[in-house]
């Protein structure tokens, strides 16, 4: 509604020495903020800080990446999924970034291969459920995305 006081109170949160905390969720958020403002050369740069800054981890960076996926962004999401395979390679979920990503471009191929180094290092069995039914999905030369 009012981008410009969003902006500030944003700017406020990453930096302010009272109660600022620069981290990765209020440094995309500062992000979205700046390029809803006109401020794409800044926005870009805030981004970058957040996407390497020490509290984006592997599994924040997925959860951006299905985000960015989920809304369309689809070029976005794999550069992101890509970014946290070169960050944080053979970690839980990245193996599952990978595969999401694969499937998107149409290379079930390799999308397959992800899902199966994926589904040996799942924390939990819903995790494992959830990734079964992927693979049999991308047997059949299936997107898996949404």
């Amino acid at each position: 509604m009012n981008l410009e006081e969003g902006l500030s109170w944003a700017q406020q949160a990453v930096s302010s020495p009272s109660f600022g905390l620069e981290d990765f969720t209020n440094l995309i958020l500062l992000a979205g903020l700046q390029e809803a403002n006109g401020r794409a050369a800044e926005a870009a740069q805030t981004r970058k800080k957040a996407l390497y800054h020490q509290t984006a981890t592997a599994t924040v960076l997925h959860a951006y990446a299905r985000g960015k996926l989920a809304r369309g962004e689809k070029d976005g999401a794999i550069e992101v999924f890509l970014l946290n395979a070169k960050r944080f390679p053979n970690q839980w979920p990245v193996h599952a970034g990978l595969m999401r990503a694969y499937s998107a471009q149409g290379k079930f191929k390799e999308a397959l291969a992800e899902a199966k180094l994926a589904l040996a290092q799942a924390p939990d069995e819903l995790n494992k459920q959830a990734l079964s039914g992927m693979i049999e999905k991308l047997q059949t030369g299936k997107d898996i995305n949404p």
